[in-house]
């Protein structure tokens, strides 16, 4: 009597069922491998005694595989044709307004000073912004000058201190015109 086999060892030795749609592919791809690997080998055999060339371009000429000294003659790919238009007229060119005077900065006022900005958590407010370059309790823009986004808020008295052309504010002001892992950040103080 045989032993019964271990659990693991039970899967391992049950054999492959195929139903009838397996078969089928099975026998298909069998007979497309037996029929294509000799017309493989046929067409890829070393024959010297007939020269095949091997011509990749379409439409090309195909020579008889003899060699020749002259150049090759250049195509153009895309061909001879003029451009042409869906309604077939040609658009006329824009007409030219005169020269272009570029915007330059955005002037929601005058720029006051020039800073550097932190964060701290202590500042609660998000309306707030410690800062002593300008009077106490004015109201004044932050501007990123690296991605243009500004915020406005209220000054209110720093510590003697603390370094004087340094603005802070909150973390959630902050994090509105700056990623907080880019602080220190430098802003333009608008009034």
């Amino acid at each position: 009597m045989r032993p019964a086999p271990e659990s693991g060892a039970q899967d391992r030795e049950r054999p492959l069922r195929l139903d009838d749609r397996d078969r089928r592919r099975l026998v298909i791809a069998s007979a497309l491998t037996v029929v294509a690997l000799p017309a493989v080998w046929l067409a890829n055999r070393d024959d010297s005694a007939s020269p095949r060339p091997n011509v990749a371009a379409v439409g090309a000429p195909v020579a008889d595989g003899a060699t020749s000294s002259a150049p090759p003659a250049t195509v153009d790919p895309m061909g001879t044709v003029e451009a042409q238009y869906l309604d077939g007229a040609v658009p006329a060119p824009p007409a030219t307004a005169g020269p272009i005077t570029p915007a330059i900065g955005t002037a929601d006022g005058h720029v006051v000073a020039t800073a550097t900005a932190i964060f701290r958590r202590s500042v609660g407010n998000n309306r707030t912004c410690l800062y002593n370059g300008v009077t106490v309790g004015s109201r004044i823009t932050v501007l990123n000058v690296d991605n243009d986004r500004s915020i406005t808020c209220t000054t209110v008295l720093r510590a003697t201190d603390q370094p004087q052309t340094e603005l802070v504010m909150s973390a959630d002001a902050f994090a509105s015109i700056a990623d907080p892992s880019e602080a220190p950040i430098g802003v333009e103080i608008r009034q």
